[in-house]
């Protein structure tokens, strides 16, 4: 199984001009550089590389939220998505479905949507209030033949109850380019 969670060049040199970012919980936090992923002790999810800087610890959480819950996903351990996803947590879904958290929970269940990999690229991470959107691509490899899909995604999270969960979630296949 492999996990990746990168960022753009582009976000970092954005993020890097902005200056510190106000935390949802804390107020205004100094600016903080990451060297490596933070610590996943204790935590199910697998290693994820970034090489990134970041600046607020809203950035951090809700990056270690992000790969929380591609780990969770991709071992479909059902407990971690339901602690990481809202009650009301809802995905537009690359099936061409919108499904609400059961039916997503579902249909990793049943194998209806299930990856072998992971590799996605942070775009953007933008705050408003308490909720944060994340946008970029990722590339997914689904069983049985491995075949790779290239996508754009969109994900929503908010701080509640002392914790970042997702309440939204956008992705949609990208045509190769030469393809019709």
């Amino acid at each position: 199984m492999l996990v990746l969670l990168n960022v753009t060049a582009e976000f970092a040199s954005r993020r890097a001009k902005q200056g510190p970012l106000l935390h949802p919980h804390d107020g205004p936090r100094a600016p903080r550089f990451l060297d490596s992923p933070p610590s996943m002790e204790g935590s199910r999810a697998m290693p994820v590389t970034c090489a990134v800087e970041l600046q607020a610890d809203w950035e951090l959480e809700v990056l270690a939220a992000e790969r929380r819950a591609c780990a969770a996903f991709l071992a479909a351990d059902e407990a971690e998505l339901e602690t990481l996803w809202a009650p009301g947590f809802v995905v537009n879904s690359p099936i061409g479905k919108v499904l609400p958290r059961p039916g997503v929970l579902a249909a990793l269940r049943s194998g209806l949507i299930r990856h072998l990999s992971y590799d996605a690229h942070i775009e953007s991470m933008s705050m408003f209030g308490h909720v944060v959107v994340v946008m970029g691509s990722d590339v997914v490899t689904d069983p049985p033949q491995g075949r790779a899909t290239k996508r754009r995604f969109t994900n929503v999270w908010r701080f509640e109850a002392g914790q970042w969960r997702s309440i939204a979630r956008h992705a949609n296949a990208v045509p190769d380019a030469g393809r019709p």
